[in-house]
């Protein structure tokens, strides 16, 4: 008989729950419809490519005043590697970032120079602090901006 009892309470209360839970999903009444043809405006364009820069490796030399100098090497290997060029078309400013930049950095910063259209500048973390999203973003959309 407790075990009938103890049953249809959980029944109960578990029926109480879903309830309250399906209800809750049905309050929300406003949905945000956009339409691509009525656009507004457009930011500036960036432009990225890969460019191919020659190296040349060579060599480091402890001075006898103990500093580093660069010499030529011997065997010093050259050839090309690829980096990922930027180019801001209208004010004519480019960076170029390394290949092994890691895609979720790369990605950041992308996006906060097209939302800011503050060029991208080194040390990284400097950028993305005068880059913030926060001074240009409406208020009353609420977005995690923590990096």
């Amino acid at each position: 008989m407790s075990r009938v009892i103890i049953f249809i309470l959980s029944a109960l209360i578990f029926s109480l729950v879903m309830c309250k839970s399906q209800k809750d999903i049905h309050t929300e009444s406003s949905i945000r419809q956009i339409r691509p043809a009525d656009v507004r405006g457009f930011h500036n364009p960036i432009e990225m490519t890969i460019a191919w820069y020659p190296y040349e490796n060579k060599k480091l030399t402890m001075t006898s005043k103990h500093e580093w100098k660069i010499e030529d090497d011997e065997n010093g290997r050259q050839g090309n590697v690829p980096v990922i060029l930027i180019r801001y078309p209208l004010s004519g400013d480019s960076i170029w970032l390394d290949m092994n930049t890691k895609s979720e950095d790369l990605g950041m910063l992308i996006k906060h120079t097209l939302m800011t259209q503050i060029p991208i500048k080194r040390p990284f973390t400097n950028y993305l602090e005068a880059a913030s999203c926060t001074g240009c973003h409406p208020e009353d959309v609420e977005v995690d901006f923590k990096r």
